[in-house]
């Protein structure tokens, strides 16, 4: 089959988890399928098309870390974060070339057409493809645009591309069943062709090994936690008592935050030493993973939680709320927040000292988070 990934014009420079989830879809289908990446550009002739061929290096991330220790963690601000990466002087790459396809892609005879995010699709943008499948990621930006919690453009933006899917779209998939469940509920009508995906790791942590014989630090990681939905503000007052049982304390992630939030997490921390990843390739985080005791993911909303089944695939236990998707990700050895301090500090000490099997833990997680239903769900197969 020929497929192509509807993206926006400039992806690779954007939405990382949303990229890791649809690339590691193309590129499973690619092991057997030809599969290529379109966009668009809006012009005052209307829409005009092209490829986006990858470079050589285009799944390259650069690696930069930021040592901090003692009385240097509390005074480390999101200014000092941007005068470091300033002073790198990496200049972004380029990591796709484009190709103009013309004013429609009907001569590139697509079977399937799969939507990479709905907030690209605009009422007149014509699709040809013998099939067309929208993505749905999360609904947090959707519950607070129609719930007028805050009335953001992003919501109004996903609201114009759902609406597209009901009304164009063969299949509407999911990443999660809870995302399902609360589309269909939006879109009661549009449920008959809704799906979604069982939960499944970045491509790039396919067949990774993990060895119980090399030791582990004292070390917890943090997977992109400067958001304040990922429960930014509750860190610090659940990792502070276990400061004496912590060597290291890993984070990797940009920021999301205000700067004031971001701020006063370094200012509330009382870890003694971390080593901060504004941005990580995928093999160090990978050896992150395999370092650390365990992920701590306080997560309040979450489209799929894609941090809990990389972790896990890395043999890494895991620390995250009682809510979904959080909790029907954990695998045995993991833990579930309570809401009772005393009884979470506890657990959290024993996960930083007791034997533990990583390795059985990661095999267990490759047979739980599979590629298996992509090719059924996505070309409908």
């Amino acid at each position: 089959m020929k497929i192509a990934f509807l993206c926006a014009y400039n992806f690779y420079r954007q939405l990382f988890g949303v990229r890791n989830f649809f690339m590691t879809i193309a590129k499973t289908l690619g092991e057997k399928h030809d599969v290529e990446y379109i966009a668009y550009r809006e012009t005052y002739a209307g829409p005009l098309w092209y490829k986006l061929t990858p470079s050589a290096d285009a799944d390259s991330i650069q690696t930069t870390q930021i040592s901090l220790e003692g009385k240097a963690i509390a005074h480390f601000t999101r200014k000092k974060r941007q005068a470091f990466l300033d002073r790198q002087h990496k200049e972004q790459k380029q990591r796709y070339y484009y190709q103009y396809i013309g004013r429609d892609v009907s001569a590139e005879h697509y079977d399937v057409c799969v939507i990479t995010i709905p907030w690209i699709v605009k009422e007149g943008i014509k699709i040809d493809a013998k099939r067309i499948v929208g993505i749905v990621h999360d609904f947090i930006a959707n519950d607070w645009y129609l719930t007028n919690r805050n009335p953001i453009l992003l919501g109004h933006k996903h609201a114009v591309g759902y609406d597209f899917y009901n009304r164009i779209c063969n299949s509407i998939v999911a990443n999660s069943k809870t995302v399902m469940e609360e589309y269909n509920t939006v879109f009661p009508k549009c449920a008959y062709k809704t799906n979604y995906l069982e939960p499944f790791p970045t491509y790039a942590f396919k067949n990774t090994v993990v060895d119980n014989s090399i030791p582990r630090e004292r070390a917890v990681i943090l997977a992109a936690p400067f958001d304040v939905r990922k429960g930014l503000k509750h860190i610090p007052a659940l990792l502070n008592p276990l400061s004496g049982n912590i060597d290291v304390l890993y984070i990797y992630g940009g920021a999301r935050c205000s700067e004031a939030e971001f701020n006063q997490f370094f200012k509330d921390i009382g870890i003694k030493r971390i080593e901060y990843f504004p941005s990580i390739s995928y093999p160090d985080v990978i050896s992150l993973y395999k370092k650390s005791q365990f992920l701590l993911f306080p997560s309040l909303e979450e489209g799929l939680g894609i941090p809990i089944i990389e972790s896990q695939i890395c043999g890494c236990r895991v620390v995250t709320t009682d809510a979904p998707p959080m909790n029907t990700l954990v695998l045995p050895g993991s833990y579930i927040l309570s809401g009772d301090a005393g009884k979470d500090t506890a657990a959290m000490k024993s996960m930083l000292t007791e034997p533990f099997n990583y390795a059985g833990l990661a095999s267990e997680a490759e047979l739980f988070f599979s590629f298996a239903d992509l090719e059924n769900k996505i070309l409908g197969t």
